[in-house]
């Protein structure tokens, strides 16, 4: 079994290279508190404190230094916080150990000679291999997909060091932020657009509805064949009909054959009409005025002077009809 002393060995010969040049003793300090609570968490068992307290300290490290290899043991922690891990396992123990090593180390590593160039890489290299180990590995079996994403991780993860590296990156990643923003934005607010369109044209006008003066009582006959006649002559046909069509309903009113009632229908006094003794040729005549008002006044077929006279007409043999018929 590996033992704690090699990896954190490892790690200090390759923070020994970087940290000397780029830390401050503050934060050195910083660095040695982070990786305690990294050890901490990892030694309770606690999976999104591990998590978290990892994620907090490769953050930490890009900011202020990209090149320290302290994300290798970040690495490892996060394999372990991706399962309820058992702090008491001895990969976790390996782990956990080491970052204690790693921290205690610390304090001396400013006193520490700086270590020659030739010594980094082989550091790098024991680290590496000490890392790859089996102990080291998450336990359980990751699927393709899975794979995939931790290798799109890695992939990212490396491509933000670069990006790090580049002065003013963080103002660019601002602005590209912003962008981006707006052009998720500007679809949304064209399809938001076309709704409201939409349903505007959708939208019907509310109907005016316009008080017509109701007939309550009928005239005589004569007075609106009269008018109806000059309706006729000034070409208001629609009016010459309804006249005419009054006229009837006045006489079988004033025959008695239906009851005066402004609120019936013409089929409603077609109806009164055929319950009574009336002429044998009266309702047909009626059923027959009926539907060319029907066509003529709510339907679509156009009323002219050639349609008018014929209501006319039909209308005056129905008056006959009811003249000479008995009085019920």
């Amino acid at each position: 079994m590996i033992r704690p002393a090699v990896l954190a060995f490892a790690l200090c010969a390759l923070l020994t290279g970087n940290v000397r040049g780029t830390l401050s003793p503050e934060q050195l300090g910083e660095l040695r508190v982070r990786l305690d609570k990294l050890a901490d968490a990892i030694a309770l068992g606690q999976s999104d404190q591990t998590r978290r307290t990892a994620a907090a300290l490769q953050h930490w490290t890009l900011q202020h230094d990209a090149s320290l290899p302290v994300d290798l043991v970040c690495d490892k922690a996060l394999a372990l916080a991706e399962r309820d891990f058992d702090p008491s396992d001895p990969a976790a123990m390996q782990l956990r150990d080491s970052i204690r090593q790693l921290a205690t180390n610390l304090d001396a590593l400013q006193r520490a000679p700086p270590a020659g160039s030739d010594d980094l890489p082989a550091a790098r290299e024991a680290l590496a291999q000490v890392l790859s180990r089996a102990e080291y590995h998450n336990a359980v079996e990751t699927n393709w997909w899975q794979q995939v994403l931790l290798w799109l991780a890695g992939w990212m993860n490396r491509l933000m060091r670069l990006l790090n590296r580049i002065p003013g990156v963080d103002k660019v990643a601002s602005a590209m932020l912003y962008v981006a923003v707006a052009l998720l934005l500007l679809p949304l607010l064209a399809i938001v657009g076309y709704l409201i369109w939409w349903r505007a044209k959708q939208r019907r006008a509310v109907p005016r509805v316009e008080t017509a003066t109701s007939v309550t009582t009928l005239e005589s006959p004569d007075v609106h064949l009269a008018r109806a006649e000059a309706f006729v002559r000034h070409g208001q046909y629609v009016g010459a009909l309804k006249q005419f069509h009054l006229a009837v309903l006045a006489a079988l009113e004033q025959r008695g054959f239906v009851a005066p009632d402004r609120t019936r229908t013409n089929w409603e006094y077609l109806a009164q009409l055929e319950a009574r003794p009336a002429p044998l040729e009266s309702a047909s005549l009626l059923r027959g005025l009926n539907r060319l008002y029907d066509r003529a006044v709510f339907g679509t077929q156009r009323c002219d002077e050639t349609l008018a006279r014929e209501f006319g007409e039909t209308s005056q043999r129905l008056l006959q009809t009811l003249a000479g018929g008995p009085h019920p």
